[in-house]
């Protein structure tokens, strides 16, 4: 066994290696703090001693060469499968027998062939890592934190680099993620806590992405689980009320984020808007913890409204303008009560169940404002762009107009399966009702007269000018439930008129064509 081996056993377990797709496992945890052997890892290793002598490529070697030659010679819609399993054992040979430089050649070569096989990418950088070749190894490391699979992994040793280059603010920030995706990984935790007690970072105002333990809250009440997702500000997990034994979701902020004084004022006045707005369309505040940076909520099993469309594509016309008058109900009590929310999209409407039919649930109030007219008093948007009105993209005064017109955008991405507008259309400003391509893909996938009434209602519902939207969201809900029923009864009319049409088709006649003809003008919207 190699020197390198050796002393890469101080770290790692000996196991058998993980197929594509699943993260390597990582070091072993020793205690809640750094073990000793921490700082031996943070000096440089010494250069491996060179192989011994050997007549030619070994088998492993040879295996590996005629998978290479197999792929260079079939077409990249045929190449054979690759069993990553096998390559890693392969790998894990060479490595152990001193044939390291080898291995990092063929899975250079190898990767470069097959460049979707991310946990061999993963390989490679490991092992250029090991060796010191960070220049290589690093910027690997980079692509595949973009990788789901390969980010937990890739996020531990960019902050063991960037630890080992003195760099401690971009060390703690990784170990910050890999503890966001998995706040039991081997020796982050320890790794995280010494460098924040280096920063002069205290763990009293720390996020629980970095918490000692799993647990938060008063006397360990909560129990984390999993991450739900993260934004900007703060994270937010799934947890256990371990006193009332039901889920939750945990939102905190992220430990720089928590320093910022007006960042702790708009987490907590968030939780206070929708504590106050009783509606059981309004995600739910069971309990807020100052000290902690924490707000616990309720938790909505089925997901954003956002993952729905991108999982189902465009929805049935009845269907979305029904979901459409779920939002704009709820708004219309946040709006009699003096609240605009301003930042409506998919993404802060909740799913209570993951059921189909399951109802919405309004959340997010961090950019709300209280009063019927509200400006910023400087001038500044807050939201998301593609979801934003013009005057609030201006900074002017909102009435319930700007919310409305959201709901619009949000009526357009559920009938399309994807958002209307582009990201650099939004900045740019494009006006939607400006945008022809919109409104004939929406012409295109609904029947004629359906697809005018639709053009015209979402088009009222985005226009520019405040003054030509619907004023109320009462009178949203109302028009979109009456053009859902209408919808609906015109998708039956012709499920029946398509029987009749079979039917008549053996007795065809004059009587019975003019009939049927009356039937389908009474159908037409």
């Amino acid at each position: 066994m190699s020197l390198l081996r050796r002393i890469r056993g101080l770290f790692w377990e000996e196991g058998p290696p993980p197929a594509d797709g699943e993260p390597r496992p990582g070091p072993e945890e020793v205690g809640d703090v750094p073990a000793p052997d921490d700082d031996a890892a943070a000096r440089p290793l010494p250069p491996e001693p060179p192989p011994p002598p050997r007549a030619g490529p070994g088998p492993e070697e040879q295996e590996l060469r005629r998978l290479i030659h197999a792929l260079h010679g079939a077409p990249a819609d045929s190449r054979p499968p690759i069993d990553t399993r096998r390559v890693n054992e392969l790998l894990d040979h060479l490595v152990t027998d001193g044939w390291t430089r080898v291995a990092i050649d063929l899975l250079r070569e190898l990767t470069g062939l097959a460049p979707r096989l991310d946990g061999l990418r993963l390989r490679l950088a490991e092992l250029l890592y090991d060796l010191g070749e960070h220049d290589e190894a690093v910027p690997l490391l980079r692509e595949l934190i973009e990788v789901p699979q390969q980010r937990l992994r890739a996020h531990f040793l960019l902050g063991e680099y960037y630890g080992r280059e003195d760099d401690a603010v971009r060390a703690l920030q990784h170990y910050e993620i890999v503890l966001a995706l998995d706040f039991r990984y081997p020796r982050a935790r320890g790794r995280a806590e010494e460098l924040r007690r280096r920063l002069d970072r205290p763990m009293a105002t720390a996020a629980p992405t970095i918490f000692g333990a799993e647990d938060l809250g008063p006397g360990g009440r909560f129990l984390l689980q999993r991450e739900l997702g993260r934004g900007g500000g703060g994270t937010v997990y799934l947890a256990v009320d371990q006193t009332l034994s039901r889920p939750v979701a945990v939102k905190v902020l992220h430990p720089h984020v928590a320093q910022r004084q007006e960042a702790r004022v708009h987490l907590f006045g968030e939780a206070r808007i929708a504590a106050a707005l009783r509606h059981p369309r309004i995600v739910t505040i069971y309990d807020l913890e100052e000290s902690l940076n924490l707000v616990v909520m309720e938790y909505c099993a089925g997901g954003a409204l956002a993952g729905r469309i991108a999982a189902e594509g465009p929805q049935p016309p009845a269907d979305a303008l029904r979901r459409l008058a779920e939002i704009t109900s709820v708004l219309d009590t946040v709006h009699r009560c003096g609240v605009i929310h301003r930042d409506l999209k998919p993404g802060n409407l909740l799913l209570r169940t993951d059921a189909p039919d399951a109802p919405l649930v309004l959340t997010d109030f961090g950019a709300a404002h209280a009063g019927e007219h509200t400006e910023e008093p400087d001038g500044a948007a807050a939201g998301s762009l593609i979801y934003m009105a013009p005057e609030q993209r201006r900074g002017a005064a909102l009435d319930p107009r700007a919310d409305l017109y959201a709901c619009g955008v949000i009526l357009l991405e559920m009938l399309l399966g994807r958002p209307p507008l582009g990201q650099q259309q939004a900045i740019a400003g494009d006006e939607l009702v400006g945008l022809g391509e919109v409104w004939r893909e929406i012409e295109d996938r609904l029947p004629r007269a359906e697809g005018r009434t639709m053009i015209a209602f979402c088009r009222e519902l985005v226009s520019p000018d405040p003054e030509a939207r619907p004023a109320r969201g009462e009178e949203v809900t109302r028009l979109a439930m009456d053009l859902a029923r209408r919808f609906r009864d015109a998708e039956i009319g012709r499920e029946v008129l398509q029987e009749l049409r079979q039917r008549g088709a053996a007795r065809p006649g004059p009587d019975v064509e003019l009939w049927l003809a009356e039937v389908e003008r009474d159908l037409s919207l």
